[in-house]
């Protein structure tokens, strides 16, 4: 899957996604490949890609950051979904180390280095 950065003026961020966009480091109408897919269920509700940003970091941005160029996905995908006593919390669409449970998935986030190097 790929994505490109829009460009700023093409961007309406809602107030409760604002804190997940402040720390970014992508081009607008750069395009990025998307490795994992992460859609947080509540608190707030949003589709997060990792992507690896200018600063060639494995980053989780919204969705709204960017516009689909190529929506096929990797071969090696699979998905889960995450829940809380018992809710689901989370669904993840990608490799088998990022989504296969909430350790996994927290090691990615967290950038920790064994993960990151799987990926």
């Amino acid at each position: 899957m790929r994505v490109r950065a829009k460009l700023p003026d093409e961007v309406q961020i809602p107030p409760e996604i604002e804190p997940y966009c402040r720390q970014r480091f992508i081009t607008a109408g750069k395009e990025y490949e998307v490795h994992a897919i992460s859609v947080r269920l509540r608190d707030p509700p949003m589709v997060l890609f990792q992507i690896i940003d200018d600063l060639l970091s494995p980053s989780w941005l919204p969705h709204i950051l960017f516009e689909i160029v190529d929506r096929s996905c990797a071969p090696d995908w699979c998905c889960n979904v995450l829940e809380e006593e018992g809710r689901a919390k989370r669904f993840l669409l990608g490799p088998e180390f990022i989504v296969k449970d909430i350790d996994s998935y927290n090691a990615m986030v967290e950038h920790e280095a064994d993960q990151v190097d799987l990926f």
